[in-house]
């Protein structure tokens, strides 16, 4: 029996949304200033024995603009990215992805929120959520 992967589907969904905005837009059903994209960041999860972390990258936001919470054995990681222009010129070209996001980790293992970490430097974000006995439920980590 083979073993659904999610990661290799969303993948996959990626790419074909881009693929049919491309299409739409060689044959002009679409055009720069009309497209909304929203932002859907890319994410690692890596499980060690003790731990899992979740390396997101969100380059040009702030630690302000990110909500980190847990519930159940589900970490959420939301938020919006806005890009601003300083001028009023005509834009060609927009490929920088911006809007609201919401992604969510399941994980296999009790995930104890009292020991959650979350860092942001740099446009990475870093959660580490230790594994253990479970703790209740945090609606907001403080990110460092």
């Amino acid at each position: 029996m083979s073993q659904f992967n999610i990661s290799e589907l969303e993948n996959r969904l990626a790419e074909l949304g881009r693929d049919v905005q491309k299409f739409a837009e060689n044959i002009g059903l679409s055009t720069v200033s009309e497209r909304e994209t929203g932002f859907n960041p890319r994410l690692d999860v890596l499980k060690e024995p003790h731990v899992v972390t979740v390396l997101m990258d969100l380059p040009g936001m702030e630690k302000d603009d990110i909500h980190v919470g847990l519930s159940g054995n589900q970490l959420t990681i939301s938020g919006k990215r806005e890009i601003f222009y300083a001028t009023e010129a005509e834009t060609l070209k927009k490929e920088r992805q911006t809007g609201a996001f919401t992604r969510a980790v399941s994980m296999s293992a009790h995930a104890n929120a009292a020991g959650i970490k979350a860092v942001f430097r740099n446009g990475v974000l870093r959660v580490t959520i230790p594994i253990g006995p479970e703790v209740p439920n945090t609606d907001k980590i403080i990110i460092e």
